[in-house]
């Protein structure tokens, strides 16, 4: 591997290191706002598992050993700057279509679960939980021997 694309794979995995720290940073958030709607906040979480640990395990993890494994055989090139190195278009690709499908699978996530709180609900004293009008319930009526009038069919006729 040469010194261009062991710098194209360092920008590379930089970028994908702060888009899962964005995701998260997102999926923090929107719990959060969940959490304080006092709203279902677990499927959210489910989605997050869903999107952001294969994002994590399949684009972020192989760039990480790659670069581990060639910082290792070339110390020297680890303090290389990355600043002006241009990452080739198809990684590019897969990093943006893996984070926008994530994004978009954590806001729908989020807004199928929403519910806002109501603000300023009365919360009922002890009195008038005491004075609530009662209500009869007396069940199903008894017949009392009453005779139900039987339906004929059309084949009795």
């Amino acid at each position: 591997m040469t010194q261009e694309e062991y710098l194209q794979l360092k920008k590379e995995y930089k970028i994908r290191l702060v888009l899962v720290l964005v995701l998260f940073v997102l999926f923090s958030i929107l719990s959060i706002l969940l959490i304080i709607n006092l709203n279902r906040f677990i499927p959210l979480g489910a989605t997050a598992i869903a999107t952001v640990v294969p994002f994590n395990h399949f684009l972020l993890v192989p760039l990480w050993e790659e670069k581990k494994a060639i910082e290792a055989e070339h110390p020297e090139w680890k303090d290389l700057s990355t600043s002006g190195v241009r990452v080739p278009s198809t990684e590019a690709s897969k990093r943006n279509i893996a984070t926008v499908g994530s994004v978009v699978a954590l806001c729908f996530s989020f807004a199928l679960l929403y519910r806002p709180a109501k603000v300023y609900q009365k919360v009922p004293t002890a009195d008038e939980l005491k004075n609530l009008p009662k209500i009869e319930n007396k069940g199903i009526p008894k017949l009392d021997n009453k005779k139900i009038p039987k339906i004929k069919r059309e084949s009795e006729e």
